[in-house]
């Protein structure tokens, strides 16, 4: 009998026992879900944290210059999106591939046609002769209400130009696109880029050179060849001698 009692109170021992591991693993699992929602809370604040941090670094969308700063160091800014957010911190443009942006009055629209060739010149602060090429890689089709020209835009590589160096941000030149492709059957006259000149009502001309009788200046329509030469559509016959280099006397 009391090796009977001995058993069953060992029994009983054991069953508590059970129940109080039973307990320690649930409260163990318990302690895990905590600890894991812990870890969940903690990494959210560490991105929260590395969030606010990356403000202090502003990056670009592009590899490019800060052509405009609008703010200096310790200037309150705030967030896009505000109603009064004001100007932008600064302004980034590309260099490494431009566009050459021209405006065609209504009398030449008719010629312009995407992919035709076309030709960027008489670039301001380039020595003379010094162009780009490259073709009209955007049309707007249709006519600016306020200054009644169309839009068209050249996009090249922003390499050196011929004769010159890389093109800068708001430089200004002639963009000259090519209406017809000519031969040699047309028998186009072609003269040197540098022959052509342009007066103060933005007409091209040339000189042609009439040997002891002087000068005589020649209005043309100019048709671009190639980077070096320059069809010229007038009252000019192959053979002719013209004039190169500064014109302005003329």
């Amino acid at each position: 009998r009391f090796r009977h009692t001995a058993a069953k109170a060992a029994v009983q021992a054991t069953q508590a026992e059970m129940v109080t591991a039973a307990a320690n693993i649930k409260k163990a699992v318990a302690d895990v879900s905590q600890a894991e929602a812990e870890a969940d809370v903690a990494e959210a604040g560490v991105k929260r944290l590395e969030a606010l941090n990356s403000y202090r670094v502003i990056k670009a969308p592009f590899d490019g210059v800060v052509v405009a700063r609008h703010v200096d160091p310790g200037a309150f800014v705030r967030p896009a999106g505000y109603k009064e957010s004001g100007s932008p911190l600064f302004e980034v443009a590309r260099i490494d591939r431009v566009r050459i942006v021209g405006f065609v009055p209504p009398s030449q629209i008719n010629v312009i046609r995407t992919g035709r060739r076309a030709r960027f010149h008489h670039i301001g602060g380039f020595k003379h002769g010094a162009a780009v090429s490259g073709q009209v890689d955007r049309s707007a089709m249709a006519l600016d209400p306020s200054s009644r020209k169309m839009r068209i835009e050249m996009h090249v590589d922003n390499l050196d130009a011929d004769g010159g160096t890389r093109l800068s941000i708001g430089q200004f030149g002639t963009l000259s696109v090519l209406a017809r492709e000519w031969t040699d059957e047309d028998k186009l006259p072609v003269v040197p880029a540098s022959a052509i000149g342009t007066d103060k009502q933005g007409r091209s001309f040339v000189v042609v050179v009439e040997g002891t009788s002087g000068n005589r200046r020649v209005l043309v329509e100019t048709v671009a060849v190639d980077q070096e030469r320059v069809g010229a559509i007038g009252e000019l016959r192959p053979g002719d001698h013209v004039r190169v280099g500064d014109l302005s006397a003329y």
